[in-house]
């Protein structure tokens, strides 16, 4: 029983601090928001920034080259492009028209070898 206290007092913090680091791949790289999220916009109609997110490896230098794919998760709305490949500094955009309904609106970035993101707006009329 106090094998089982001490495991939980001693495991309890690390599990928890798991859940708020940004994830990586395997070899330390990652995919970070760059620019546009928590952006406010009218339903219907494109944000008035571009979406942009960065494929970086374990050190935080860019990427190029990493396909990346964008795809509307919450909201209804669209992004363009579907799929694009990191510039020569791992950036990627898009432009997120949101769609018909107010409210909280997501948007997922994925690459096939670095952990997706997601990425937030909120439309109203």
């Amino acid at each position: 029983m106090v094998t089982t206290r001490l495991f939980i007092a001693v495991m309890a913090p690390i599990v928890l601090a798991g859940c708020f680091e940004e994830l990586t791949s395997a070899d330390g790289g990652s995919l970070q928001i760059a620019s546009g999220n928590d952006q406010f916009g009218v339903v219907g109609t494109a944000l008035p920034r571009l979406v942009r997110v960065r494929a970086v490896d374990q050190d935080g230098l860019g990427l190029a080259g990493r396909s990346i794919t964008f795809s509307v998760d919450a909201g209804n709305g669209s992004v363009s492009p579907i799929e694009t490949v990191t510039d020569i500094n791992g950036e990627a955009s898009a432009t997120w028209t949101l769609g018909p309904l107010a409210g909280n609106h997501l948007l997922r970035a994925a690459s096939t070898t670095l952990p997706a993101t997601n990425i937030s707006a909120t439309a109203d009329f």
